[in-house]
């Protein structure tokens, strides 16, 4: 191999507490940029190798998993992953014709060795939280500016006659706030269980998992939950 190969080892992007093994590889692979689209905790990730190349068509690399073409890898938990090698330039992709163009993402998931039945978990709790919120007006720095945009509108809307009493800026001082950042944002939990079990002779050698996945988004409303299982077995004849 002569071209330009970026690795990591699945021990590296397992012990990342996030949902998929894109997000475990942002920031490891040189040449490699993985962005999420949005900030929801199951928003899709984008991967560009070595920039994009094309303005019409997909910049997206061809990702095989144990040589089977797949579409993303949101679906792959991070923990079932031996190894990763993105090949980036034209000597290496090209026994891959035109769907290597944008780079191949080659993954290769653990497999059961030779010997008894193992039997491992390993799992993660954590919290996510808005480090800085930001700075809102009080009533009355909000009327104020208002009566500075548009002191017409701004009189009739916010300083009324109400019940006998002409209402003035200052009125508006220490009137309680109410801070609709407060309102949608919370502090998160997330969780992360995975359960293997791998063995095998000589003659044939398994690994099966069951992985539970459960992400609350900071904002209300926003969650991502997964229950994923897998079976992988390898026969020699």
């Amino acid at each position: 191999l002569t071209g330009s190969v970026a690795s990591v080892s699945g021990k590296t992007v397992s012990v990342m507490p996030v949902s998929n093994v894109a997000q475990a590889m942002q920031g490891k692979l040189p040449g490699v940029n993985i962005t999420s689209q949005d900030g929801r905790p199951d928003a899709a990730i984008s991967i560009r190798v070595r920039g994009g190349g094309s303005i019409s068509q997909s910049n997206e690399p061809l990702i095989l998993v144990d040589g089977v073409t797949v579409n993303s890898l949101n679906d792959i938990p991070s923990d079932q992953v031996e190894s990763i090698d993105v090949l980036k330039d034209a000597s290496s992709t090209a026994i891959y014709g035109a769907r290597g163009a944008n780079g191949v993402i080659i993954i290769t998931t653990k497999q059961g060795k030779v010997g008894k039945p193992q039997l491992s978990y390993d799992g993660s709790f954590g919290i996510s939280t808005v480090t800085k919120k930001l700075d809102m007006m009080d009533a009355y720095d909000y009327v104020k500016l208002q009566l500075e945009v548009d002191p017409t509108r701004a009189t009739e809307k916010y300083l009324p006659l109400y019940e006998g009493h002409q209402w003035t800026l200052d009125d508006y001082q220490g009137i309680a706030q109410n801070n609709y950042q407060d309102e949608i944002f919370r502090t998160a939990w997330q969780q992360n269980h995975n359960v293997r079990l791998s063995g095998g002779s000589e003659g044939i050698r398994y690994n099966a998992s069951l992985s539970y996945y459960d992400q609350d988004g900071i904002l209300l409303n926003s969650n991502y939950e997964r229950l994923q299982s897998r079976l992988n077995t390898l026969v020699k004849t």
